[in-house]
């Protein structure tokens, strides 16, 4: 049975300065938000058949880096501006690391968000992204859908989620 796809972005795992951040306000340690992110997302992608996409900027050092060893699916990495060590390095916790996915189900995904001249050119439906930290900056365009955990909470979506997330802003998948 194939595994389920799920989306998150920006865990920061290591990243002490994160915790002045979102949904982090308020968490004491960097080790207490680096298991807390954990925990929380393998509550939710459970099966080792499932897939865990994280859209860029995964953890701060390789310490850190480790801690994806306690999730128990199939981990795929799309590079951040933060992922700035060896691919072989990402390689040891994720089955393949990539730049950017196009049409994978029917969506591109990317770290950042797409330039929508590209998107138009392309004639991409929605561009899956991370990178933006604050919901006030969040692009208010249904051919942009942020995954980043201070935007959608600690949780992945689930393809089916991000799906309907995208429908519900006015987008197309």
């Amino acid at each position: 049975m194939a595994g389920v796809p799920y989306f998150i972005s920006d865990l920061h795992l290591g990243h002490k300065r994160i915790l002045d951040f979102g949904q982090r306000v308020g968490i004491k340690t960097i080790e207490e938000h680096d298991d807390l992110i954990i925990e929380t997302i393998g509550k939710k992608v459970k099966k080792k058949a499932d897939i865990l996409w994280i859209l860029g900027d995964v953890a701060m050092n390789r310490e850190s880096l480790s801690k994806l060893s306690r999730l128990q699916c199939r981990k795929r990495l799309v590079l951040g501006n933060h992922d700035n060590y060896n691919i072989q390095e990402y390689l040891k916790y994720f089955e393949n690391v990539y730049g950017l996915v196009r049409n994978y189900h029917g969506l591109v995904f990317s770290h950042c968000p797409l330039h929508p001249n590209e998107m138009a050119y392309r004639n991409w439906k929605c561009n899956v992204h991370g990178h933006i930290h604050h919901p006030e900056k969040d692009l208010d365009d249904p051919t942009y859908f942020n995954v980043n955990v201070d935007i959608i909470g600690m949780e992945p979506l689930s393809l089916e989620e991000l799906r309907q997330g995208i429908i519900n802003k006015g987008g197309e998948v």
